[in-house]
Parts: structure tokens; C-alpha cells; sequence
């Protein structure tokens, strides 16, 4: 595994999209994405596309 360095704003999305799956983890993933856009400063595409990973994550692992 390589070693990397978790930036602050990078562990705050992690908690942001934790806690957006687990309060509704019923929506869409679009609509929890649209539910973090409201508190995150999403930039690139690659964020874009980092949230909706996670977001998948998060949702299959409240559902095992």
C-alpha cells in the first residue's frame, strides 16, 4: 500500500459524505451528492467523481 498524506479538507469530505449516506441512505446517489455540493467546495471533476465513489461505498457498507 503507498503511503499518502490525508489532507484536513480531505478527511472533512470523508465525514461530509458519511454522514450524508447515513442519514439517507434510501436517495439516489444524486441526491446525496446534491445534499454534500451544499457543503463542500467541489472544484474538479475528479472530486466530482471521488464523492460518487465514496458515496457508493458508503451506501454499501450501511446496507451489509
Amino acid at each position: 500500500m503507498n503511503d499518502e498524506i490525508i489532507t484536513e479538507e480531505q478527511i472533512y469530505m470523508q465525514d461530509i459524505i458519511c454522514k450524508a449516506v447515513q442519514c439517507n441512505p434510501q436517495k439516489s446517489d444524486f441526491e446525496i451528492y446534491n445534499i454534500i455540493y451544499s457543503n463542500l467546495n467541489i472544484g474538479n471533476i475528479q472530486t466530482i467523481s471521488t464523492i460518487l465513489r465514496l458515496i457508493k461505498l458508503n451506501k454499501q457498507l450501511l446496507l451489509e
